[in-house]
């Protein structure tokens, strides 16, 4: 894979403020979104890298990940969101001849109903507005692209809020409550990335002293929280993206050979603590 040999021996070390989103798209690096899943194994990393470029190739089309990105944009970047979405005044469904009519008016953006753009808007108005969030959006720069050299692999990042010793990540969900979001939080693997996020800001002289989660609802009515992300628990991530990621990386790619999760071994299987009362705890010995 030419593309990905490309990442080897990475040079570039610089972080840029406003740079477009689809320039961001075409640089050359490996990005937290595909190092993440790496932590699974080497091959779910090479799975989800193919995927991530497909995903950027093409308009969103779900409409939960429309409004999302609506919302994202709302946030972060008010004033390029008309240049991203078009919004659809008109009555029916999407697939009747107005909305394709609508459609190729706007060829190459997302389109969104009028209902979805409002729901964007009042969760955007929401994390705008809100007492804790706002002064941290209002501290930091946005999308800020980052291109570091970390383990001799090329690496970029974009991150939603950086700067006055500020790391943020904005993110949509349906329970801002702290248990659910969580869970979520360690499905989703938002620890590996953000620790990518802090690594490598720090590798380009920011200090990241506070890292949080800007978790907004995109439902009534549109709470949101911020969480504050122990920097010893960011450390604990980058050492298990340091061990199953970036130390292994350039022989797979040297070599084409992606090991899975059992590596064609049996492993045991491991019973979540959970699901066990104290009387039936067996003894695996």
């Amino acid at each position: 894979d030419s593309e990905l040999k490309g990442i080897i021996g990475g040079t570039r070390q610089e972080f840029i403020v406003d740079m477009p989103w689809s320039e961001y798209v075409e640089a050359v690096g490996l990005n937290p979104s595909t190092v993440a899943p790496g932590c699974d194994s080497m091959k779910h990393l090479y799975n989800a890298r193919n995927e991530d470029e497909k995903s950027h190739k093409k308009p969103k089309s779900e409409t939960p990940m429309l409004i999302g990105a609506a919302t994202h944009a709302l946030i972060l970047e008010p004033d390029k969101a008309q240049d991203r979405f078009a919004v659809y005044e008109g009555e029916g469904r999407r697939g009747t001849n107005d909305w394709k009519e609508f459609a190729g008016e706007n060829e190459g953006k997302d389109l969104l109903k009028k209902v979805e753009w409002d729901i964007a808007v009042r969760a955007s108005d929401a994390v705008l507005n809100d007492k804790v969030a706002g002064p941290i959006l209002d501290a930091t720069k946005h999308e800020v692209s980052l291109f570091v050299d970390d383990h001799g692999v090329q690496c970029k990042a974009r991150t939603d809020c950086l700067g006055k010793g500020f790391l943020a990540d904005v993110k949509g969900t349906t329970n801002v409550n702290a248990g659910p979001f969580g869970r979520m939080f360690a499905q989703m693997k938002y620890g590996p990335r953000m620790a990518c996020y802090r690594r490598w800001a720090m590798k380009l002289g920011f200090a990241v002293e506070q890292v949080k989660i800007i978790a907004h609802e995109h439902h009534e009515p549109f709470y949101v929280v911020v969480f504050n992300v122990p920097l010893v628990v960011l450390d604990m991530y980058w050492d298990r993206v340091e061990k199953r990621v970036m130390n292994r990386i350039v022989e797979c790619i040297e070599n084409d050979h992606w090991p899975g999760v059992a590596n064609n071994q049996e492993v045991e299987i491991q019973i979540p603590m959970y699901d066990a009362e104290p009387e039936d705890m067996v003894d695996w010995s």
